[in-house]
């Protein structure tokens, strides 16, 4: 525990941070900043001492056999129109019909590159990837198409991050001989 708590010290967090342990293999950080838990959150595997850590949204359902299917993750939402990238509220209202918003990438904040708007949102990724969404504007709407970066595989039979069902060992025992 001592060299977490060093590592979580060297990042130099803005606000405060409280780490304890849960079991063998699971700590609780607790921060006290949105700022230092996106930070954490987004990156999902951090090193000490050589030896990988990932990182898991806890919640009051959190079971330290299951790994949580709520991930960040990259969307792209390509040919949005420029005005509602332009619109903070447009996007965050777009968003939302996704996941929760994490982080709107630098180049969509800026509008250097509106021909795609990038957002990370938590997605459940036990659920269906969603192909589009509608956007009303006005009377009317529109479907905008949906693009999801790099989604990490969830295999719903072990619950675990990683792998699918169809190439789980626990599902397919025949399949690991």
């Amino acid at each position: 525990m001592g060299i977490i708590r060093k590592f979580f010290i060297s990042l130099g967090l803005k606000g405060n941070s409280q780490i304890s342990l849960l079991d063998n293999r699971h700590i609780l950080i607790k921060l006290s900043l949105e700022e230092d838990y996106s930070r954490i959150w987004v990156r999902q595997t951090w090193y000490v001492n050589g030896r990988g850590m990932r990182i898991f949204k806890w919640s009051k359902d959190f079971c330290c056999a299951i790994e949580s299917p709520i991930v960040p993750v990259w969307v792209s939402l390509p040919h949005l129109p420029v005005h509602f990238i332009h619109c903070k509220v447009a996007l965050y209202s777009i968003a939302a019909t996704i996941g929760t918003l994490l982080r709107v990438d630098h180049a969509t904040a800026s509008v250097n590159r509106p021909s795609v708007a990038r957002i990370l949102v938590e997605y459940d990724i036990s659920q269906p990837l969603l192909p589009r969404i509608w956007i009303r504007e006005g009377d009317n709407g529109f479907w905008q198409d949906v693009v999801f970066e790099k989604v990490p595989n969830y295999c719903s039979s072990c619950r675990h991050l990683g792998h699918s069902s169809e190439s789980c060992f626990i599902a397919n025992p025949a399949t690991s001989a």
